[in-house]
């Protein structure tokens, strides 16, 4: 048997092993203990001096718990993080005993027992299940209850490099919610990514669809236009043309009075546009023709107004 004294005045009472590895004890003077393998000691002050500390447990959550028999209140700490304490709740009573299940702290106060719940992933939820590769969408996490320290971590993860979402993100106390930005890259065809997020021993998941980037806006000027006269157009993508070129055919409702002049125009890649030419011929009265662009299936159109010359 080893014996380790310790160079405070401690009479310790509680001990368990903590995530780093090491054993983390109670001290009656106010401060909880920490000894390593080979024997080395510290100690960490409690805010409340003569609090003392009696019992620990680690929690859910990867910190360390504690009950303050004396000042009624839970602490909680972290390797690196300060100590924090908390109400215990209403009445009276020395708090002694504590533990942890796999969602819980629990402890013993007087007559009753009290448990502190942990929350874990509730949900994934994305704000477009849909968007065209190069374009932003929006996840939002949900948890089953509000973590009781800032640093509740949800790590992220994606089954697709063309959707990049960050590494976690971090709840404060009190939160049960957050939303993330999810990058997208374009996509020559349809592809699918698996968005995921695990806190707390849970995962949640989603779908994203990619789709190939179509046309976003189709302009026309002049418009209206005299019969006969020519008018320029201009088709623009999502973003810029990835990850090659992209053909958008046109086309006229009315070629008889209003026609583009080629079948369709090819967006170099890193371009967000490109020209054409509509023609126009001689009228009666006033029409209108839509002039429509496409591109990996998505189309938009403006309608042409045509007036009669004089």
């Amino acid at each position: 048997m080893s014996t380790y004294p310790l160079s405070s005045p401690c009479a310790p009472r509680g001990i368990a092993q903590g995530p780093d590895g090491a054993l983390w004890f109670t001290c009656s003077a106010g401060a909880i203990g920490r000894i390593t393998v080979d024997g080395t000691i510290s100690f960490r002050r409690i805010p409340t001096r003569d609090g003392r500390p009696a019992y620990i447990t680690p929690g859910p959550d990867g910190a360390l718990w504690f009950t303050e028999w004396w000042s009624g209140l839970l602490g909680r700490m972290t390797a690196t993080a300060a100590v924090a304490e908390y109400e215990s709740g209403p009445g009276d009573g020395f708090l002694f005993p504590i533990t942890s299940d796999e969602q819980s702290v629990w402890f013993g106060k007087g007559n009753y027992l009290g448990r502190i719940p942990f929350p874990y992933v509730d949900s994934m939820t994305l704000t477009k299940s849909s968007v065209s590769g190069c374009l932003k969408t929006t996840a939002h996490v949900t948890l089953t209850a509000p973590p009781p320290a800032d640093d509740f971590v949800v790590t992220l993860g994606s089954s697709n490099p063309d959707a990049v979402v960050p590494s976690s993100i971090k709840f404060k106390a009190g939160t049960t919610s957050k939303s993330l930005a999810i990058v997208t890259s374009a996509v020559a065809s349809i592809e699918s990514a698996t968005i995921s997020a695990t806190g707390g021993g849970r995962t949640a998941k989603a779908t994203l669809t990619l789709e190939p980037m179509g046309v976003k806006a189709l302009t026309l000027t002049p418009n209206p236009v005299l019969a006969g006269d020519p008018v320029e157009g201009t088709v623009t993508l999502d973003c810029a043309a990835g990850p090659g070129p992209i053909t958008v055919d046109l086309s006229s409702t009315q070629p008889a009075i209003a026609s583009p002049t080629t079948a369709n125009v090819t967006i170099p890649a890193g371009s967000t546009s490109a020209p054409f030419a509509v023609v126009t011929t001689p009228v009666t009265k006033v029409t209108k023709p839509a002039i429509k662009g496409t591109a990996n299936g998505v189309t938009k159109s403006k309608t042409l107004v045509v007036n009669p010359g004089s």
